[in-house]
């Protein structure tokens, strides 16, 4: 991973210290701008270094869950729970930061970011399965209602492929119901035993 410079962070410190934040202006966007090092480097600096000022006029500009997203990459609780209250993006980026909790294994900031969104994306269910995340499969099949299918609706043949596949008792156990609930009980509980 490259490393930002003392140049490349004292450009972005200085940007930082020249505006008035009270009156600054969205139409003023200095990440569109093509730098040496890609915006996310600059943002696991200010993670690192715990730069909260240069975080959120970064997370300002960029508005969207770049910042949320990278401090969940990078396991920061404190941080990822300052953003947390603005993830309220696309569909799109709300994957990305659900998904990446749980690749994180961040339990609290997942809990948090759900209760944000009315709607679990399949693929996260199918990640969490696949990682064995126990704690977050039980959560998520508490929605089970709102879970936005992939190509197909959700508790059929393909998450009980995921299911099989990537074996795990505790799992099973939390989904079989559900997976009766929908009406696919034929061959399920012989499968699954």
């Amino acid at each position: 991973m490259n490393i930002l410079s003392k140049y490349d962070i004292k450009y972005y410190e200085d940007l930082l210290s020249s505006i008035d934040l009270k009156q600054r202006n969205k139409d003023f966007t200095p990440f569109k701008v093509d730098y040496k090092y890609p915006i996310q480097n600059t943002i696991r600096y200010c993670i690192a270094k715990d730069n909260i000022d240069l975080l959120d006029f970064i997370n300002y500009y960029l508005n969207d869950n770049t910042v949320l997203e990278e401090a969940i990459k990078q396991k920061n609780k404190e941080i990822s729970k300052r953003y947390v209250s603005e993830f309220t993006k696309s569909d799109a980026d709300k994957t990305l930061c659900l998904n990446q909790a749980v690749l994180s294994n961040l339990i609290e900031i997942f809990i948090e970011l759900l209760q944000t969104v009315d709607t679990v994306p399949f693929n996260t269910l199918v990640l969490a399965i696949r990682l064995r995340r126990v704690e977050m499969v039980k959560i998520i099949s508490q929605h089970k209602h709102n879970i936005i299918p992939g190509n197909i609706l959700p508790f059929t043949n393909p998450l009980l492929f995921e299911i099989i596949y990537y074996y795990n008792e505790e799992i099973v156990e939390i989904l079989k119901n559900e997976i009766t609930d929908f009406n696919i009980k034929s061959n399920t509980d012989s499968v699954l035993q």
